[in-house]
């Protein structure tokens, strides 16, 4: 379900994205971001996560396949979150 968050959207696909979305976020760029220590807390990484699927939800009509799979994959992430917060609580 994550396939269409894993590479910048390339503009020869989707030419007008970038005229809509000004802040991309996709999970290559994210991973670069985590390996070079870009990010100075937990919030600044949730905060990109979030971005990749409010930008899908945002370009993307609510019943194309894109934004289902923002929702899922956005749900999981959260329940993740969740699941780490209750450990961390323990």
């Amino acid at each position: 379900m994550a396939w269409p968050f894993q590479k910048p959207v390339d503009i020869k696909d989707v030419p007008n994205y970038y005229t809509i979305i000004k802040d991309p976020m996709d999970l290559t760029t994210l991973k670069t971001k985590v390996m070079n220590s870009k990010f100075n807390t937990i919030c600044d990484y949730i905060r990109d996560v979030n971005k990749i699927f409010n930008n899908c939800r945002q370009f993307n009509s609510i019943n194309s396949t894109f934004s289902q799979c923002a929702n899922v994959v956005d749900t999981y992430f959260r329940q993740l979150l969740e699941n780490l917060m209750i450990k961390d609580d323990n």
